[in-house]
């Protein structure tokens, strides 16, 4: 593994160097793709967001599930913290854990075990650009959300029954416990919001010019294919134009990438999160949603 980091950089220094318009376009390509899209989509959310946890706010979704917090069943966060997974897209669900529990609010057993489940597309990614731009509404809004999100609540209940088995004295702090003072100030947050998105966008123009040099290089639909899986914008795009698949297997591997979110997406989530966090167990419960996702929308479609 040493070997190999040692080794990579220089190969992609060399491709870089022998291709130099491939990128160039790629790297436009992701600039573009970052400024129009993610960053005005992301950054007010992970301000606010930001905002919310310095003056620890994120109790207050707890309210409509107050019968079922006053038996203490879950952490007064949890709510945000799914509302933010499931609605805000990558990687903000992963840092709002991250932040979630340096200020004590979970163990570190329980963290690791949210991280996969809290860390998806948005849905106004996944009916705006994916149903609406892609599928041109060829498949029934129902039965997209139906395919993306049952797999992900299927294995969260599955997961969270072992994981309650395998964990079971490990609690979920206190209110008390996890009372920890954040100081940050809002031109903090801001600088730390910024941060964040200078990272992505390094990712996202790093696996673009990737993806344009794989298939220059390698000018089969197969190795397309495989290509589709590092970013998943620009992979949604090249599966829906491969002429060697079936239209029902080129859904459901969209599908698949919808919920696996492409190797980007594993190096977003790593950059906003710490080394208390394992990359592990998230890749293997991302390649579970990955197999019951297909399954399910070969039956479906």
């Amino acid at each position: 593994m040493k070997i190999l980091k040692k080794i990579l950089p220089l190969i992609c220094l060399f491709l870089f160097l022998s291709f130099p318009k491939i990128t160039m376009e790629g790297t436009r390509n992701g600039l573009l793709l970052w400024y129009q899209n993610l960053l005005p989509a992301m950054l007010p959310f992970i301000i606010i967001c930001g905002v919310i946890l310095v003056n620890n706010c994120e109790n207050l979704f707890c309210l409509p599930f107050y019968p079922i917090y006053r038996k203490k069943k879950f952490h007064k966060s949890l709510p945000f913290l799914f509302f933010i997974g499931f609605f805000c897209g990558y990687p903000l669900g992963s840092k709002i854990l991250k932040d979630l529990y340096d200020n004590g609010n979970f163990s570190k057993s329980f963290a690791n075990f949210l991280l996969p489940f809290i860390s998806n597309i948005s849905p106004m990614f996944l009916l705006g650009y994916f149903h609406v731009s892609l599928l041109q509404e060829r498949a029934s809004v129902s039965s997209v959300l139906v395919i993306f999100y049952f797999p992900i609540l299927f294995l969260l209940l599955l997961s969270y029954f072992i994981y309650r088995i395998f964990f079971k004295n490990t609690n979920i702090p206190s209110e008390e416990q996890s009372r920890k003072k954040n100081n940050s100030s809002l031109d903090a947050v801001i600088l730390d919001s910024f941060e964040i998105m200078i990272k992505i966008c390094g990712y996202i123009v790093l696996f673009s010019i990737m993806i344009l040099l794989g298939n220059h290089l390698f000018p089969s639909q197969k190795v397309t294919l495989s290509c589709c899986f590092l970013e998943v914008t620009t992979g949604l795009k090249n599966i829906m134009s491969l002429s060697f698949l079936e239209t029902q297997k080129k859904l459901a591997l969209a599908f698949v990438l919808l919920n696996f979110g492409g190797i980007c997406s594993i190096f977003q989530v790593k950059s906003v999160t710490s080394k208390d966090f394992s990359l592990i167990w998230y890749i293997i419960a991302k390649g579970l949603l990955s197999f019951f996702t297909y399954h399910l929308a070969l039956f479906l479609l």
